[in-house]
């Protein structure tokens, strides 16, 4: 019997409990997240929290959740939002979260009770702007298929990411420490915005600024064991549109975070951070290479002739030393289309399948940009002789893409053909046409005169060389090298073995300028150094700048790093010019 007077429980009331069931037993499947739901919750605005909590079960972020539940999500069939789901969320929770009443992350559950789903909103800011909710009791909102919990794992990390996102608001920092993170990143901004940013586009192409992430007496994790640091220091790029102070507190972010630092029993010291980083980058620079548009053209024919004297391996060799720009533009196309022919399933000899089994023996250990442009036409030489008789690039275009492939040098002979393409550069001839292996059975005279050629040749234009690229870097006068150097090379001989050395004086100068001087020296036995020298330097690499044949490229790297180092106060260090060995300029 029916007693009318009695409160009866509504069908609402248990699809409420069931809605939190689901959702309660979803989020602690994998006990990471605590849920504190309460059925019949009277707490204005939202419907109660969750917390993400770490292995040992410590709680590391609270975020505050609102839980509706629907029958059933219709999906759309047709219009502008078709394969959605149109649902209709109530603001005020909405203009709870916008309004800063709470600092912790807010998530809008919707439970579709007839398949268990469970559809899920970040409140982020962002989201909160694009939904243009002010002034309205509800706002349509379209869920898209992929807006469910189906993995609660995934769920879980994206919690974890958002709670990585808000901790970064808050800086546990005292005036004096943030003022000191901001001189630092100050320093980096002003000079990397300023007279060096041609070398930031480089190094850092597309960066807006840079912001600096520090923390002191900091645990860093790494494979689930905590290590105590006294000092965590790295940049980090800002982006222009988001609201940044470019100050935060350090985290463990390796696809953000640059140029890291970490300290051991003593606090790091930012602005001797933000020096060395600042030279880091400088040389960074040097070690990608000069950006092409930036050499003069002779520089650029010189980067070629080591391409060309390589190649002439498998083409026709000139006896003029003079080649066309097609031509040579045309035997990189063959080589590198050939390579893409053979790894696009064109293999057929058992020379190019033991190719492919090598290359993927590579890649399977994570190597990259490994493959001389050679590397195809050494390995099948009579297949590659086959791929250039069919004619199949006689347009000279480009087939695929295999630049992840090839090594830092190969691209550098490529970025140089096509920038002496667009100057409209029709020939080439050979800048040195020497090979250093020809002199070592000569007698030291011999030698000595074919090396006073060659920097008789690199000396007398390369004053002129480097003011040209040095225009192209830089806007000020700052960093340019005005000494007069005065230098004689030396022929030393240790059993059969020749070394060259280059003694020098520096003079200061309103111009540079570099001559030979037979009487060139270090040693004054009388105490007294002519008038107006600067400093005397021994050195041998020169030897090592001729063998490589790239002097005017290398020469002028060595002077604007120099000139760099001088106008930032840096000390001068060797340059990675060379693969796997670094060099100091010789004057």
């Amino acid at each position: 019997m029916s007693n009318s007077m009695i409160s009866k429980h509504s069908k609402t009331a248990f699809d409420e409990s069931e809605s939190i069931t689901i959702l309660k037993g979803l989020l602690e499947s994998t006990r990471e997240i605590k849920t504190f739901f309460g059925e019949n919750d009277r707490t204005p605005n939202y419907d109660g929290t969750f917390e993400l909590i770490n292995q040992e079960g410590e709680p590391v972020k609270q975020f505050i959740v609102q839980i509706k539940k629907v029958d059933k999500l219709i999906l759309n069939k047709k219009g502008k939002n078709i394969g959605k789901y149109d649902y209709s969320l109530k603001t005020n929770f909405l203009q709870y979260v916008k309004d800063k009443v709470t600092e912790c992350p807010a998530i809008y559950f919707v439970i579709d009770l007839s398949t268990k789903k469970v559809f899920w909103i970040y409140l982020s800011d962002e989201t909160l702007m694009r939904l243009n909710f002010e002034g309205k009791k509800t706002v349509k909102y379209h869920f898209q298929e992929t807006e469910f919990i189906s993995d609660i794992n995934t769920f879980v990390l994206q919690m974890r990411y958002i709670s990585q996102e808000r901790n970064r608001i808050f800086v546990y920092k005292t005036p004096q420490q943030i003022a000191e993170i901001q001189d630092a990143a100050d320093y980096l901004n002003r000079h990397l915005s300023g007279d060096l940013k041609e070398i930031k586009n480089r190094v850092l192409p597309n960066l807006w600024r840079i912001g600096i992430k520090y923390s002191s007496n900091h645990d860093i994790q790494f494979n689930n064991t905590a290590f105590p640091i006294n000092g965590c220091v790295a940049l980090y790029p800002q982006m222009r549109g988001s609201l940044d102070t470019g100050v935060r507190e350090y985290d463990w972010n390796p696809k953000e975070n640059m140029f890291t630092h970490f300290s051991l029993g003593f606090e790091t010291d930012l602005k001797e951070y933000s020096r060395d980083t600042l030279h880091r980058i400088i040389q960074s620079y040097f070690e990608m290479g000069i950006p092409c548009e930036n050499l003069p053209t002779i520089v650029l024919q010189e980067q070629v002739e080591s391409f060309i004297d390589e190649s002439n391996r498998f083409f026709e060799k000139s006896d003029s030393n003079e080649y066309s720009l097609s031509e040579i533009r045309h035997r990189f196309v063959l080589l590198h289309n050939y390579m893409c022919f053979v790894f696009s399933g064109h293999a057929s000899s058992e020379k190019e399948n033991n190719l492919i089994r090598r290359t993927n023996e590579i890649l399977a250990r994570g190597g990259e940009n490994f493959y001389s442009i050679f590397e195809c036409a050494e390995s099948c030489a009579e297949d590659f002789k086959n791929y250039c008789l069919s004619e199949r690039d006689s347009k000279n275009l480009f087939r695929g893409n295999m630049l992840n492939f090839l090594t830092v040098e190969s691209i550098r002979w490529m970025m140089a053909i096509f920038e002496l393409q667009r100057r409209n550069v029709k020939k080439i001839k050979l800048v040195w046409n020497y090979h250093w292996y020809n002199w070592i059975n000569l007698d030291e005279t011999d030698y000595l005169s074919k090396c006073e050629n060659i920097c008789k040749q690199l000396f007398s234009n390369l004053p002129e060389l480097y003011e040209e690229t040095y225009y192209n870097i830089f806007d000020t006068s700052k960093y340019l090298i005005r000494n007069q150097y005065d230098y004689k090379l030396v022929c030393n001989k240790i059993g059969d073995m020749k070394f060259l050395c280059i003694d020098s004086q520096c003079y200061s100068s309103k111009k540079l300028s570099i001559q030979m001087n037979p009487f060139c020296t270090s040693d004054f036995p009388d105490g007294k150094a002519p008038d107006g020298l600067i400093s005397t330097t021994g050195s041998a690499t020169i030897q090592r700048f001729i063998q490589h044949r790239n002097l005017y490229y290398d020469s002028i790297s060595c002077l604007l790093y120099r000139g760099i180092c001088k106008g930032l106060e840096f000390e001068e260090k060797d340059l990675p010019l060379y693969k796997h060995e670094n060099v100091k300029f010789y004057l």
